[in-house]
């Protein structure tokens, strides 16, 4: 998995950037959604594997304790990310000036968070729901 994770992390980042410099967000709206589903299943796979897989603090068998803690590592690394965004558009980017359009931060900012959660909260499960099986190698 941690392969997996390494590559798909370089592929989100590397579409992220690609998508900001050619103006992507603001042609298809769609495709912030679909970003930040992915994000939040990243960082739920994330959460899995280091949690779950590689110190193995919490045990696969307690489900509920592994979605609620997931899930709260999805929101803690998506409120992070909406930092980073924020700071971004406005002192970078230059994407809209703040003082003018503070409704649409807001509204922007809690649909990502709810489509970190989603992604997250469905990566989880399908973690979950999987058979373990061993790696007879």
């Amino acid at each position: 998995m941690r392969r997996t994770l390494v590559f798909s992390l370089i592929a989100i980042l590397g579409f992220n950037f690609a998508a900001l410099k050619a103006e992507w967000y603001h042609a298809f709206w769609w495709l912030d959604v679909l970003m930040h589903m992915i994000g939040g299943a990243w960082v739920g796979l994330f959460f899995y594997y280091l949690f779950v897989e590689r110190f193995n603090v919490i045990d696969r068998n307690q489900k509920l304790a592994l979605f609620v803690l997931g899930i709260g590592f999805v929101a803690l690394v998506g409120i992070f990310w909406e930092f980073y965004e924020f700071l971004t558009d406005i002192f970078i980017l230059k994407a809209y000036p703040y003082n003018r359009e503070p409704g649409y931060i807001l509204y922007d900012t809690h649909t990502d968070f709810v489509n970190d959660f989603i992604g997250g909260a469905i990566a989880l499960l399908v973690l979950m729901l999987r058979k373990k099986t061993d790696n007879a190698h």
